[in-house]
């Protein structure tokens, strides 16, 4: 009788455990894009580094047909709204490792080569649906973590995906550039930048646990046990430390509260802030990030997008579109510059160096070359792909 009722017992729960199902989480599909990435030859990853005219003619169409389940797995990612990548900075501190970042840039630039080959192929949708995969990866790689490195990691990406969706606009089909500002607004939310301080902060309370709690130091690989000797030589005393702690913890508020102002008054909330920083003692001069130039990307990546939303305006009803949308930094429209294959649009904002922001739309033309016929794609790529799909 017990050993029926055992029986029973355990049958039921795995009728019930059979029922749970987890919620679709585009990392998974993701990994699965990297895994097919690995199968790549070297010699065509090597290519994903070029610009799309430095990859020779006659290695464009192959090329492009060896990244096809990568690409089919991108956007089965792209179509889940939930990313999760299992990063945990509260509970590994330094020593957090983030795979996920070097590999999205990787597929996101083959993703971006792969939507110019779809252009060249007269293929506009897919290409213009590739680009917005890839801006969605972009929003999904800062998904999670709340840390500053996989914010600038989605800004890059997006950079990287406004540049190839610029480069087509003004050849691009009216259907498509009607929908652009509608496809911008569809995407996911990334990772505030306000919140950029959760992850900096939880790096900071790691490292002061680890000096307090045995069990942490005990859990914590020897790589950082050897690099937080150097900070116990740094930090001094407890008390000492402790007192470095409290300011650094002050110092984290302050900056979330400037992160939330127009970037003008950031700008100057930080100047005011920076000089305390760096005389608040060792602790805050090691993990102080460089906040100010991280918020000149995102700022940069915003503008960009205000610019291709000028530039699709520009295309569908003329040039005088353009005095209707405003320069985010400037007392009127962006200014435009003719080119030979298109024009560019620069903002009064001024980059690090100084020079002021701009972004290129069109495609230079190709000079001809002789006909080459596009080789067939080898078997095993064709059964592989055949095979997944």
């Amino acid at each position: 009788m017990k050993t029926v009722l055992v029986l029973l017992c355990v049958l039921s729960c795995a009728g019930y455990c059979a029922e749970v199902k987890l919620p679709p989480n585009a990392a998974l599909q993701y990994w699965q894009a990297f895994s097919f990435m690995s199968d790549i030859p070297k010699e065509d990853r090597n290519l994903m580094g070029l610009a799309w005219d430095k990859i020779p003619a006659d290695k464009r169409p192959l090329f492009a047909q060896k990244l096809h389940v990568v690409m089919n797995f991108l956007k089965r990612g792209a179509q889940i709204s939930q990313c999760d990548w299992g990063i945990d900075m509260k509970r590994d501190g330094p020593g957090t490792l983030m795979p996920h970042l070097g590999k999205c840039r990787e597929i996101a630039r083959a993703g971006c080569l792969v939507a110019r080959n779809h252009f060249e192929n007269g293929r506009h949708k897919e290409s213009v649906d590739l680009i917005f995969e890839v801006l969605t990866l972009a929003r999904h790689t800062s998904s999670g973590d709340g840390s500053l490195i996989s914010k600038l990691v989605e800004v890059a990406i997006s950079s990287i995906a406004i540049d190839a969706l610029a480069r087509q606009i003004p050849q691009l089909p009216p259907v498509e550039l009607a929908q652009i500002e509608q496809r911008f607004k569809a995407l996911p939310e990334g990772l505030p930048f306000t919140q950029t301080m959760r992850g900096e902060r939880q790096m900071a309370h790691y490292i002061k646990r680890f000096f307090e709690d045995p069990k942490v130091r005990q859990e914590a690989g020897k790589e950082v046990v050897d690099q937080f000797k150097e900070f116990e030589q740094l930090l001094g005393t407890p008390a000492a430390r402790e007192e470095q702690f409290k300011m650094l913890d002050a110092f984290y508020t302050e900056v979330e509260a400037a992160l939330a102002l127009p970037y003008v008054e950031f700008e100057a909330a930080m100047k005011a802030i920076e000089p305390r920083i760096k005389n608040a003692g060792e602790l805050a001069q090691l993990l102080w990030p460089a906040m100010t130039r991280s918020r000149q990307s995102v700022e940069i990546l915003n503008i960009q997008i205000a610019m291709t939303h000028a530039a699709t305006q520009i295309v569908l009803k003329g040039e005088g579109a353009l005095a209707q949308i405003p320069d985010p930094h400037g007392k009127g429209p962006f200014t435009m510059k003719k080119l030979a294959n298109g024009f560019e649009l620069v903002s009064e904002f001024k980059k690090a160096d100084g020079s002021q922001v701009s972004l290129s739309f069109g495609i230079a033309p190709v000079k001809p070359q002789s006909a080459v016929k596009p080789p067939a794609p080898p078997a095993a790529v064709q059964q592989k792909a055949a095979g997944e799909f």
